[in-house]
């Protein structure tokens, strides 16, 4: 029982290292819940690593690229647990890490809710390969601007404040870009039917 106390103390501590360590990289306050929430991520995450057991994060490159200051965060937390607890924590941890990090900052949104359009994001980009039949480089800049963009389209429609296009500005992509507008309408004829998500045309 004295060495589990130890082991949850430890936890404790390291938590609130990485608690520490990311108010002072982002300059703000976090949510009291993150020393509940992190802690118990934490502890299972550790013990999850001493057994030999590595959670895929099927989200890894989205996250990586939407919450790039909580993803640097997630890295150095877990190269720190690593060097505390003789543990080898994987990349895939450090973006679990960088969603808690970014639902308890100010204004940072619902755990489930960052998930839920994180997932969504991936989707879109699925649609986007699948029907130009293209493969998409994750380092790739155009990625990054890509995920960006779609992140706040979604943001944009949560939050009611869509930027009304002219109809000679709209009228012209279509022309321009007939198989980029068709794969658009296509993406959002799928959120429509999947999720009740409602694109405008613009």
């Amino acid at each position: 029982r004295s060495s589990t106390c130890r082991s949850l103390h430890l936890h404790f501590t390291i938590s609130e290292e990485i608690i520490t360590y990311a108010e002072a990289y982002l300059n703000t306050r976090l949510n009291e819940h993150i020393h509940i929430a992190l802690t118990d991520h934490i502890s299972f995450a550790i013990e999850r690593a001493k057994d030999g057991i590595n959670l895929n994060n099927r989200l890894l490159h989205e996250i990586r690229v939407l919450y790039r200051a909580e993803f640097e965060i997630g890295l150095w937390a877990i190269q720190h647990i690593n060097k505390t607890c003789q543990v080898e924590m994987p990349v895939d941890e450090a973006a679990y890490i960088a969603l808690h990090i970014h639902t308890m900052k100010i204004q940072g949104g619902d755990l489930h809710q960052t998930i839920r359009q994180t997932n969504l994001i991936k989707g879109m980009v699925l649609s986007i390969k699948k029907y130009l039949n293209i493969e998409i480089e994750e380092d790739d800049i155009s990625y990054h601007r890509l995920i960006t963009h779609l992140r706040f389209a979604l943001t944009r429609l949560n939050q009611s404040e869509l930027h009304m296009m002219d109809e000679e500005m709209l009228v012209m992509i279509q022309k321009k870009f007939p198989v980029g507008y068709s794969c658009a309408r296509q993406i959002a004829k799928e959120l429509k039917a999947d999720h009740g998500i409602e694109f405008p045309e613009e």
